[in-house]
């Protein structure tokens, strides 16, 4: 799951990281309070789940509703939610920190580079997920982007944080970029993205929420509504079971008969006929096609 990087600040902020100061603005009209509070240079971030360019906006000279007015009649942003408007910070350096899970190896890859400098060498570290990021790999990081000395106590707290935030939510990738860092040595998150692992779900519940929230009508918003468990898949022939068991089994047999499945519905060993009915009332929009197998267990 892709988050929006207005969520991902709210969520680092709760996490005493450093953040620009900013804005969420959902049309035109609200600009006005933002346009009060965030004078001077300003950035503009329309918010989609496609890379987009942002604007840069100098409120001492330009009208900054006329450049979101603009932003929301634009075709391109047919699809936008909304737009960040943040505060900008003027940095002494830019640095640009990735953190992705290499499931190979079973750790977390950090890497860091100078942000923009293709001359410069970037440096990885691999960090266990059970331990932590140490000060020790922290200090080699910054030694090998050439980090002036007197930042390297910031940099290690900065990326401890980082990373425990990576870990807590479950995330998968992480790139932020740029890191920026004030003459005084304050480190503030910029521009970042983040992918939530879609297997840890579970454990996300605040990041469930927001994807049914968003996408309330959509097979698998509907699914978890009624705690039933939707696995997509690229075929077009359902499957509705009751047991992970029972679902990889049928699978297995479906394709072995030649079919490709489009999607497995688990209802749980407990299901009630209410839940069964449920997911044929979802499979049957969605496929043409539906096999069901119970076993073990009598619906009441």
């Amino acid at each position: 799951m892709e988050l929006y990087e207005y969520q991902i600040k709210n969520y680092l902020e709760d996490a005493d990281v450093n953040v620009p100061q900013r804005y969420i603005i959902t049309s035109a009209d609200s600009v006005r309070q933002a346009a009060i509070d965030l004078t001077g240079l300003i950035l503009l971030k329309p918010q989609t789940r496609d890379r987009t360019i942002a604007t840069w906006v100098n409120t001492d000279y330009d009208d900054p509703s006329t450049a979101i007015q603009s932003i929301f009649d634009h075709p391109y942003f047919a699809t936008m939610r909304s737009i960040l408007v943040e505060k900008h910070h003027p940095f002494e350096h830019l640095l640009h920190v990735e953190f992705r899970t290499a499931m190979t190896v079973g750790k977390v890859a950090l890497k860091v580079a100078r942000y923009q400098d293709h001359n410069s060498t970037h440096s990885t570290e691999y960090i266990n997920p059970f331990i932590g990021l140490r000060a020790y790999q922290a200090r080699k990081l910054a030694s090998n982007v050439e980090l002036p000395e007197h930042y390297g106590a910031g940099f290690t707290r900065t990326l401890q944080q980082l990373f425990q935030f990576y870990v807590e939510h479950d995330a998968e990738r992480m790139t932020i970029s740029p890191l920026g860092i004030t003459h005084q040595g304050i480190f503030t998150v910029q521009n970042v993205s983040m992918r939530i692992d879609a297997s840890a779900m579970y454990r996300q519940k605040k990041f469930m929420m927001l994807q049914l929230l968003e996408n309330p009508g959509t097979p698998t918003a509907i699914a978890r509504k009624f705690d039933i468990a939707l696995v997509g898949l690229n075929g077009t022939l359902s499957c509705i079971a009751n047991g992970s068991g029972l679902s990889m089994a049928m699978l297995d047999t479906i394709e072995k008969q030649g079919f490709s499945t489009g999607a497995v519905y688990d209802i749980g060993s407990l299901a009630t006929m209410d839940k069964l009915l449920k997911a044929v009332d979802i499979a049957v929009q969605h496929s043409q096609q539906i096999v069901i197998s119970m076993f073990g267990h009598v619906i009441p």
